[in-house]
């Protein structure tokens, strides 16, 4: 087989798409792995999805290219992996944050020109609880509680 031959087997289109697709499914899986969908009922994380493509596509690799292809793809994906949760902790800290209060858009008692500026405070609100909350415990408190006649 010629140099050019081997190139092209090493490069293909398919190869490159086929790659691709298992480096993607790999970044994919563990960025979305905190999130949770329901399937079929049951409260699963969103990973349990697309993270077995992954397997199925190494799998493909390794039937249609070999091992020495399938493990240069499997330490390719690894090492894609590891620059992307390096760049996600690297820049986390980096990112602007959003200065107001992060319930003012569903919070009932939310105080306009307060809560939409300011983040709110952190408050003990027992002796294992906190709420974050530019209003006091006891108007919280008084709030929450039922009214007369109500159960």
């Amino acid at each position: 087989m010629t140099d050019q031959a081997k190139f092209s087997a090493l490069f293909s289109p398919r190869f490159l798409a086929v790659l691709a697709l298992f480096i993607g499914c790999l970044i994919a899986a563990n960025i979305i792995a905190v999130k949770l969908v329901i399937v079929a009922g049951l409260l699963l994380p969103a990973a349990v999805i697309i993270f077995p493509v992954s397997y199925i596509v190494g799998d493909v690799i390794t039937e249609v290219y070999g091992y020495r292809q399938a493990r240069r793809v499997i330490w390719l994906g690894f090492a894609c992996n590891l620059r992307a949760v390096f760049l996600t902790v690297a820049f986390a800290g980096v990112m602007p944050r959003d200065a107001a209060c992060p319930f003012r858009t569903r919070c009932p008692v939310m105080m306009s020109g307060i809560c939409d500026i300011e983040p709110p405070p952190v408050r003990q609100a027992g002796p294992d609880h906190v709420i974050h909350c530019h209003r006091e415990i006891d108007e919280l408190a008084a709030w929450q509680r039922p009214a007369e006649g109500r159960a």
